[in-house]
């Protein structure tokens, strides 16, 4: 393979390197994303029953 070549397959490989790099982070991201909102979730649910818990102690007090 001439000089030409060789640069041609290094360039090709440094190219898809920096490819997959930048689809690793992404799938990286979204999964650390998904895994927050699922860990928030419950936390949204105890504070809406603390909401609701307080508006009724509220209610009920003289």
């Amino acid at each position: 393979m001439s000089d030409d070549a060789w640069n041609a397959l290094y360039l090709a490989a440094a190219i898809t390197m920096v490819i997959l790099w930048f689809a690793t982070n992404e799938v990286r991201s979204y999964l650390r994303r998904r895994d927050l909102r699922a860990q928030l979730r419950p936390l949204d649910h105890l504070q809406a029953l603390s909401c609701q818990h307080q508006h009724t102690k509220q209610g009920k007090a003289p």
